[in-house]
């Protein structure tokens, strides 16, 4: 216990190559951890204009697009996760940091620049429209889903094991803070246009705080982990590799099982967007008002929940973290179902943006305890692999089946349909992690043995 103590929570290292990095990476630990938060905080000044998970079924459903291609485009990082096995090649001898600034660069001005097409081009019409926003929408997700993994690799490579949870919290927390107080100026700046006007103006300065927050990423000192570093470089071709570590994670029966209820939890967490949709169709929101107290409590949940679910996961882990998150997804959609009008329509979004902003961290940090020696960038590629047809299919499916209820005259009929099945994913999700899933922070390990039928 002393020696992890002594170590800042880090394993003891066993060469004088490991030790060195560690060394290095708490020396340089408050000054990245100072760029990380700045990296964050300007980001986010960028998401009081556009919050991907608000923004995109808001204008969508504005531009009176079909429920289906709503529930895509929504899920466009998700469906784009293939683009995260490029990353190692495209990082090639070059330093993570100088390819993160480059690649959220791109995405900054791709944000930007489709809302400057979007504005020029508002006169052809309201489909040319939600096809420029579509394609412009899926090539940001290419961009960030790139360098995703490196993402991961830098904050997790450069962060002790056991302050990982906390520096997260403390990154989310003044990040949102920012974030929020940004809010009320956009929604000034945004006020001064018509209401769809107002959405192009959104995406050209969210997209500009994007590329601003980019240049942060050049400041930090960037250690890899010897151990990691090493695995990563292969002579392989790239369908070979994946398909080798594809075969080693599926043969793993607790990783099986992990990627099993992570798969349920995420697809409830995709149906989320369809809340947007509801609350606009149902209750009568709409305006920029309406997204703006939609970003609040985004951003809010953000700074509340951050030193929650960091410090929960600090303490008991990632896979109570994750029941928890189940927990608020089924609460989220009851509440909806159960209770009418905007204020409980408030709340349960609030429980929803649990989710959808914590999910994609707790399930990474816990794919990486139970996979230590993969890659971090090939474990994250090949987590959100497993999950892909449920990404695909399920937003497509569930807006289909709200569009089918909106032509027969009961949109609600939909409405309830979809959140059933999400209430049902959670459930499912919450009860499988808390019988079937293993921690190995606290020494819990299942043995999973093929019984032969007689």
């Amino acid at each position: 216990m002393s020696k992890l103590k002594k170590n800042n929570g880090d394993p003891p290292a066993r060469t004088p190559e490991k030790r060195a990095f560690h060394d290095d990476v708490r020396t340089d630990f408050v000054r990245n951890a100072v760029f990380m938060v700045l990296f964050d905080t300007i980001w986010f000044i960028g998401m009081a204009f556009v919050i991907y998970a608000v923004f995109v079924p808001a204008y969508l459903n504005t531009l009176h697009a079909p429920k289906f291609v709503i529930g895509l485009v929504a899920a466009g990082f998700s469906i784009t996760v293939p683009a995260n096995f490029l990353a190692g090649r495209l990082l090639g001898s070059r330093k993570r940091n100088v390819w993160l600034s480059r690649m959220y660069m791109c995405g900054g001005i791709l944000v930007a620049a489709t809302g400057v097409v979007s504005w020029l081009l508002a006169s052809f019409g309201l489909s040319v429209m939600v096809l420029v926003f579509s394609l412009g929408m899926f090539s940001f997700c290419i961009a960030i889903n790139l360098i995703a993994p490196i993402y991961w690799e830098v904050f997790t490579d450069n962060i002790p094991l056991r302050w990982r949870g906390r520096v997260y919290a403390v990154r989310v927390s003044v990040a949102g803070v920012v974030g929020f107080g940004a809010i009320y100026p956009a929604r000034w700046i945004t006020s001064q246009f018509d209401s769809l006007t107002a959405y192009h103006v959104a995406m050209i300065m969210g997209g500009s705080f994007y590329a601003i927050a980019s240049l942060i990423a050049l400041f930090f000192r960037d250690h890899p982990d010897p151990g990691r570093l090493k695995s990563i470089q292969s002579s392989l071709n790239l369908r070979h590799e994946i398909y080798l570590l594809v075969l080693k994670l599926w043969y793993r029966p607790s990783y099986r099982v992990f990627i099993f209820f992570s798969t349920l939890l995420l697809g409830s967490g995709l149906l989320g967007s369809f809340l947007v949709t509801y609350a606009q169709d149902m209750l009568g929101a709409e305006g920029k008002g309406f997204v703006a107290h939609l970003k609040m409590v985004y951003l809010g949940v953000m700074v509340l929940g951050g030193f929650i679910f960091g410090t929960l996961a600090d303490r008991w882990g990632f896979r109570n973290a994750l029941i928890l998150l189940a927990g608020c997804s089924v609460f989220s959609f009851l509440t909806v179902l159960i209770f009418w009008g905007i204020i409980p329509f408030m709340f349960a979004y609030g429980l929803y943006a649990v989710v959808i902003v914590f999910l994609p961290n707790m399930m990474t940090n816990l794919s990486l305890e139970l996979m230590p020696k993969v890659p971090v960038r090939m474990l994250a590629s090949a987590m959100n692999l497993f999950c892909l047809p449920v990404n695909i299919m399920l937003p497509w499916i569930c807006g289909w089946v709200i569009d089918a209820n909106k032509n027969a005259g009961d949109v609600g009929g939909g409405y309830r349909v979809v959140f059933t099945v999400s209430i049902m994913l959670a459930s499912l999700a919450a009860f499988g992690f808390f019988l079937l899933v293993q921690e190995p922070r606290h020494g819990k390990h299942l043995i999973y043995q093929a019984m032969r039928r007689t």
